[in-house]
């Protein structure tokens, strides 16, 4: 164990010496330092190593990098040598978390927070990748699919990307009601977005060239897209798939909150989720 701790760790050795020139460590922190990543190796090369050990290790490196920063600037060194020191920093962080996942391939938690940090310091590509290989092992954890398809819609502003996530992660969690919460928040900004859109470009929603979603509602009367057809249309489905009442009701509770401070909602939505809410209260409160 001890040879292979050694060979990763003479791999970053040419990258220390170089932090000494460059005036970022002295050689009693570059000494700490090694001392310090031997003794996070040699953690991770345990059989029962835990999520802990490989999150120490990272933050451990973030604060390595941010400390490298702030010198950076301190020392004035030249922009292009800064920026490769910080990459090398960002590749290096971003392969603890890799290691991490391939020894703990099943931690949703731990995916979870690869995907947030690549989305933080990396490219979408690189972002999209992770939460891709975190779906695929941790297809029924609800707070990735939730996690992926916001980062999609907000984020990247890939709607359609967004929506895909949303309905594929419900064929894993059909009875999840903050992935149904989820999606129909998805649908209501994206409607809001191609409203404000089409009041600055000087469009109502009876003009006839409209956006491709609204094939998703009735070809004969595309108004009802813009009245809220589809985020509708998602409550309906969401409480044929939710048949419990308590959940039903946290639904449609999430819905409300989602459109009841939104001036720009149109009214058609908003009574529609109002309607729904107050007639499943009313069945709970029978019911009880």
């Amino acid at each position: 164990m001890s040879d292979v701790v050694e060979r990763i760790l003479d791999a970053s050795a040419q990258e220390l010496l170089e932090l000494v020139r460059l005036g970022l460590l002295t050689e009693e922190e570059q000494h700490e330092l090694v001392r310090r990543r031997r003794f996070f190796e040699s953690r991770l090369l345990r059989r029962d190593v835990r999520r802990e050990d490989f999150l120490k290790y990272i933050a451990y490196e973030l604060q390595l990098q941010l400390l490298l920063r702030k010198r950076s600037v301190r020392t004035q060194l030249a922009p292009k040598k800064a920026k490769h020191v910080d990459l090398a920093m960002t590749r290096r962080i971003i392969h603890l978390y890799d290691r991490s996942v391939r020894r703990l391939r099943f931690d949703a938690d731990l995916w979870l927070q690869y995907a947030r940090h690549c989305a933080r310091n990396s490219s979408s590509r690189v972002a999209g990748r992770v939460f891709a290989r975190a779906l695929a092992y941790c297809s029924h954890s609800e707070n990735l699919w939730i996690v992926a398809a916001a980062w999609q819609a907000d984020s990247v502003g890939n709607f359609t990307a967004a929506r895909t996530l949303s309905q594929r992660g419900l064929r894993f969690n059909p009875r999840s009601v903050p992935m149904w919460t989820e999606y129909f928040r998805l649908e209501v900004v994206f409607l809001l977005r191609l409203l404000r859109r089409r009041s600055s470009l000087g469009l109502n929603s009876d003009d006839k060239n409209s956006e491709p979603e609204i094939a998703l509602v009735a070809e004969s009367d595309p108004s009802l897209f813009w009245k809220g057809a589809v985020p509708l249309t998602v409550v309906k489905n969401g409480l044929k798939a939710l048949r419990d009442s308590r959940d039903t009701v946290a639904f449609l509770e999430g819905c409300w909150s989602i459109v009841e401070n939104k001036a720009d909602v149109p009214s058609f939505l908003r009574k529609g989720i109002e309607k729904r809410h107050r007639r499943h209260q009313a069945a709970q409160v029978d019911a009880v």
